[in-house]
């Protein structure tokens, strides 16, 4: 006599029940395969707006499109380069951006995930091999690029000037940004 109160076709039933969830629990996890993210589109480089009059025009925002199948969240990397040259560095993040690591995503077909990047321009540059900060030229042509893996899409070229940051040293003394 068993100590199990159920009747035998409950009994029965209960066991079936626990051999598949054991057998379930020794099947290999199946991987997932799709297809790595991808940085999709990225629009052009705008200034963001102050919300007074004598707020300084210090951020640069450059907005992108993150896609990936598996809506992971996926790191990027930012870097900036004056333009048709090797002069490259990271632009240093400026406040309302969504920053690079751990970005979430969405399949393209769906629209992928819009993200924005906001550039500091008072802060500046970091050079990665010296380590140092340099504050862009106005005038200087520069582009940003934006990498996921192997995928990257880059801005067409802008100078800050054309942005309305001609008198950089002007909009940054403020203390803002430095």
């Amino acid at each position: 006599m068993s100590d199990f109160p159920a009747s035998k076709p409950t009994r029965l039933l209960l066991g079936v029940i626990i051999a598949t969830l054991t057998a379930t629990a020794c099947v290999e996890p199946v991987e997932q395969t799709g297809s790595p993210a991808t940085v999709d589109t990225i629009g052009a480089a705008r200034l963001i707006q102050p919300r007074e009059a004598s707020a300084p025009y210090e951020q640069v925002a450059i907005p992108y499109v993150l896609c990936d199948m598996d809506l992971d969240d996926v790191d990027i990397d930012v870097e900036v380069c004056e333009d048709g040259s090797d002069t490259c560095g990271s632009p240093v993040q400026g406040f309302g951006s969504d920053g690079t690591v751990a970005i979430p995503t969405r399949p393209c077909d769906l629209g992928g995930s819009s993200h924005l990047f906001v550039w500091d321009v008072c802060v500046g540059i970091m050079n990665a091999s010296t380590k140092t900060l340099s504050r862009p030229s106005p005038d200087t042509s520069y582009t940003v690029t934006i990498r996921q893996g192997a995928s990257a899409e880059t801005t067409a070229p802008f100078d800050l000037a054309s942005l309305g940051l001609g008198d950089l040293a002007s909009n940054c003394a403020s203390g803002i940004g430095e």
